[in-house]
């Protein structure tokens, strides 16, 4: 925990706002605990991810558009801007 009072996810830089959105995948049979897939806002209506193997890119951006399926109500889904890290 740190200052702001919550748990707080190093994106290294990728992702610039808060949100409870954000979100990192490590697989945790992993010894080095390497991020399969982060994804995280930019901007008010733009959103980051960034994954690797094993997941695929249809994996991945199904995953992420995941997280906007907890709303009650309807709202815009804004695009996304994938980067594949090899």
């Amino acid at each position: 925990m740190t200052e702001v009072g919550a748990f707080v996810l190093n994106f290294n830089g990728r992702v610039t706002m808060a949100s409870v959105k954000n979100f990192q995948l490590v697989d945790s049979s992993d010894p080095t605990e390497q991020v399969l897939l982060q994804f995280g806002r930019v901007q008010k209506d733009k959103f980051t991810m960034d994954f690797s193997h094993p997941l695929s890119v249809f994996q991945a951006f199904s995953i992420c558009l995941s997280s906007f399926g907890n709303s009650h109500k309807p709202h815009h889904i804004p695009p996304l801007h994938p980067l594949i890290v090899v």
